[in-house]
């Protein structure tokens, strides 16, 4: 009994770890942006000025999310990278995007080349051009729509790097098979 009751507690750890990593990394996604309405927004005023800033301060969230993942199994790692490409592209536009994606994928390519590079490279390129697709759409809508479209899109990429992470593991499990 007394076995059970500390795996659970375990278990339960693990899960609170969880939980605080991920509003570890909602803190680091929101604070570079907090930083821009609260300081920089009165004393920028040109248009491509604040546009340069606020690609910036995206791809800060997303260095700061990428560097601080939630650990849940052996060399699985997850963060939420995602929200502020999707954010910076929606918002921002194409250049945004395309820069924020190349920041991603640079940043992972100083992990090493791995499962994990190569997956974040195969979603980024399935993901970017639905997400530029829909950025036009997105800018033209009211704000219930909006969130509609940004879900979307996150249940889009989310199946996408499920989908490319499903087939990079069976094709390594097919050549340690064989």
């Amino acid at each position: 009994m007394l076995k059970y009751k500390y795996i659970e507690q375990k278990a339960n750890g693990a899960q609170m770890s969880i939980v605080k990593d991920f509003l570890l990394q909602l803190t680091l996604m929101v604070i570079p942006i907090f930083s821009y309405f609260t300081f920089i927004l009165e004393k920028v005023k040109e248009d491509r000025s604040i546009k340069i800033l606020m690609t910036l301060l995206w791809g800060v969230s997303i260095l700061l999310c990428m560097s601080f993942p939630v650990e849940y199994a052996e060399a699985a790692r997850l963060d939420i990278r995602f929200i502020p490409l999707l954010f910076g592209t929606l918002y921002l536009g194409v250049w945004s995007g395309v820069f924020l994606t190349a920041l991603i994928i640079l940043y992972r390519l100083s992990f090493g080349i791995s499962m994990g590079f190569l997956t974040t490279v195969l979603v980024s390129i399935l993901t970017l051009p639905v997400i530029l697709l829909v950025q036009r759409l997105f800018l033209r809508v009211n704000k219930d729509r909006r969130i509609i479209i940004s879900t979307e899109l996150s249940f889009f990429y989310c199946l996408c790097g499920m989908a490319v992470s499903g087939i990079m593991n069976g094709l390594l499990y097919q050549r340690v098979e064989s």
